[in-house]
């Protein structure tokens, strides 16, 4: 468990796409209606530059003391120290597909 912060532009643009897709797959579209999007939650940051998180997001994230943030390429992550640990590990192998590592550039 992880929280995702999007930038306002970038959640405007999946808001656009959800909309733009709901024919496509109503299932998958009824997945963010119900689950996904009644969690999100506008976030204030404070004059020291703080992300000020609700309880329930750092408790469904099971946040505590210590946070790893991840930039990814639209959104940010926020995870525990543990979790992230764990998922680190667990993707730290890039040998699995080394020719989509190397069409990244990252040879």
């Amino acid at each position: 468990p992880c929280l995702d912060a999007y930038p306002q532009e970038q959640w405007l643009a999946l808001e656009d796409r959800l909309r733009q897709n709901a024919e496509r797959s109503p299932r998958t579209i009824k997945y963010f209606q119900n689950v996904f999007l009644p969690g999100v939650q506008e976030c204030q940051v404070d004059r020291q530059g703080r992300i000020l998180l609700a309880n329930r997001l750092r408790e469904s994230a099971e946040l505590g003391h210590e946070v790893v943030f991840v930039g990814l390429v639209d959104k940010l992550r926020i995870w525990s120290v543990d979790n992230w640990n764990v998922v680190n590990k667990k993707s730290a192998d890039l040998s699995e597909d080394p020719e989509v590592v190397s069409v990244l550039g990252f040879t």
